[in-house]
C-alpha cells in the first residue's frame, strides 16, 4: 500500500497472454462496480476487446479482465465486467492516482479484504485463509450488496445516524446535498469552503471548482470517533439504495479515504461482517494548503500530454491568478504528476508560503502562494 495517501494503491502481478507477468498499479475500490483497465495496460497484456455498451451517458468498451495476483495470491476475474478506458478520458476514474486499474466491489466480494492504513498494508484472502484469522477489532454492523459487494456501514453526526457507503475510491468523503445543506445550516461556525480542494479535488474536472465542502465536528463510527472530517458534496441521486435489491436503508454518502487512513478495516464478503482497529489520531490538516482547485487539461507541451490549470481560488493565493497554468511546485514540475501527487505538492504549515511556478499569458512566472488552512 503506497502512502501517506488518503487512497488505497496496490502493486499487483498481472499475467499477459502468453504467460509472462508485468507490474501493475491499482486502485483498491470497494465502492467500484466494475472493473475499469487502461487501454495501454489492455494492449500491453493483449486482453480481448468486446462490444461497446451504452450506459445512458457514453458507450463504454468491454475488455477481457486480467489474471491478477496479490504477493502470491491469486485474485478470482473469472467472468468480472471489465471496461477499458482512455488516459484522456474524463470519466477515467484512473487518471488522478496515475493506476493502470482498479480491484472494484464486484472482485472484492469473491474474497476478504484487510485495508490497514496505519500500518500501510493490504491483504487478500480467501474464507479460510490463516492470515487472517477469525476477525480483529470491534465489529460494526454493515450491510453487504449480495450482487455488487457494496458495504453500507452507519455513522453518526450531531446526534443523528445516517448509512453511507464504505469506500475507498474516493479520497474524501462524501454526503448528498440535502444533509450538507441540513448540516451548514444547523452548524454555520463548521468550516466550509465554496469549491473542492485537498482530498476533495481528486478527479480534476471543471466541476469540482463549484462543489462545495465541509467539515463536520466529529464522525462517530461504531465505538470510535473521528474529529474534524471534510465532507465533500455531492446530488441527492448521488447514492441511492445500494445495500440490496429492493432495500429501503438508503445511502447518503460515503465513508471515504480521509476516515479510512485511521483505521485497519476487515471486510468479510462472505459473513457480511466487518471489523475495525482504529490507530493513532488522525490531525484534521489535510486542507492545510495552498488553497487552489485544479483542473487537468491536455498539453501538448507536456511529457505526460497533461497540465494542470488553477479553476479556482477558496483563500488568497497572493500573486497566483484563476486561470494560470501551474508548472512546478517548489521547483518540482508537475507535468509527469498525477493530480493527487500535485495536490500533496500543495500542502504546507498555515502562515508559510510555496514557491510556485506559473504560466501567464506566455510568460513563465515565479511567485510564492501562501499555506492557510482552508477547513
Amino acid at each position: 500500500m503506497e502512502g501517506p495517501r488518503t487512497r488505497v494503491l496496490v502493486h499487483l502481478e498481472a499475467r499477459t497472454a502468453g504467460g509472462a507477468t508485468r507490474a501493475v498499479r491499482a486502485l483498491v475500490d470497494t465502492g467500484g462496480g466494475a472493473m475499469v483497465v487502461r487501454r495501454q495496460l489492455a494492449e500491453e497484456l493483449d486482453l480481448a476487446l468486446g462490444a461497446a455498451i451504452g450506459t445512458g451517458e457514453e458507450d463504454l468498451e468491454t475488455v477481457e479482465p486480467p489474471e491478477l495476483v496479490a504477493n502470491g495470491f491469486e485474485l478470482d476475474t473469472d467472468g468480472l465486467a471489465a471496461y477499458v478506458v482512455d488516459d484522456d478520458d474524463h470519466g477515467n476514474p484512473l487518471r488522478a492516482e496515475r493506476a493502470d486499474l482498479n480491484v472494484p466491489a464486484s472482485l472484492l466480494r469473491r474474497h476478504r479484504l484487510v485495508l490497514d492504513a496505519p500500518a500501510g498494508l493490504v491483504t487478500f484472502g480467501d474464507a479460510a485463509d490463516p492470515r487472517l484469522g477469525d476477525g480483529r477489532g470491534v465489529r460494526v454492523p454493515v450491510g453487504v450488496h449480495p450482487e455488487t459487494g457494496f458495504v453500507r456501514t452507519e455513522i453518526t453526526v450531531d446526534g443523528t445516524t445516517h448509512g453511507v457507503l464504505l469506500d475507498s475510491g474516493p479520497s474524501c468523503s462524501l454526503v448528498v446535498d440535502h444533509l450538507y445543506r441540513a448540516w451548514q445550516a444547523g452548524h454555520p461556525t463548521w468550516p466550509a469552503a465554496a469549491a473542492s480542494v485537498g482530498p476533495a479535488n481528486m478527479s480534476g474536472i471543471p466541476a469540482e471548482a463549484r462543489l462545495p465542502m465541509l467539515r463536520v465536528a466529529a464522525v462517530e463510527w461504531g465505538p470510535f470517533t473521528v474529529p474534524g472530517v471534510a465532507f465533500a458534496w455531492r446530488a441527492d441521486a448521488a447514492f441511492g439504495d445500494l445495500v440490496a435489491p429492493g432495500a429501503t436503508a438508503s445511502v447518503v454518502g460515503a465513508l471515504g479515504g480521509n476516515v479510512l487512513r485511521g483505521f485497519r478495516v476487515e471486510v468479510d464478503y462472505r459473513r457480511a461482517e466487518v471489523w475495525l482497529e482504529q490507530g493513532a489520531p488522525v490531525e484534521a490538516d489535510d486542507t492545510d494548503m495552498v488553497g487552489m482547485v485544479l483542473v487537468r487539461e491536455a498539453d501538448e507541451a507536456a511529457p505526460s500530454g497533461t497540465g494542470y490549470r488553477v479553476a479556482a481560488s477558496v483563500t488568497g493565493l497572493g500573486e497566483v491568478r484563476v486561470g494560470d497554468r501551474l508548472v512546478a511546485v517548489d521547483g518540482e514540475p508537475v507535468a509527469p504528476l498525477g493530480l493527487a501527487e500535485v495536490v500533496a505538492l500543495l500542502a504546507g504549515d498555515p502562515g508559510a508560503t510555496r514557491p510556485v511556478t506559473v504560466e501567464r499569458d506566455g510568460s513563465v512566472v515565479l511567485v510564492e502562494a501562501p499555506v492557510t488552512r482552508v477547513l
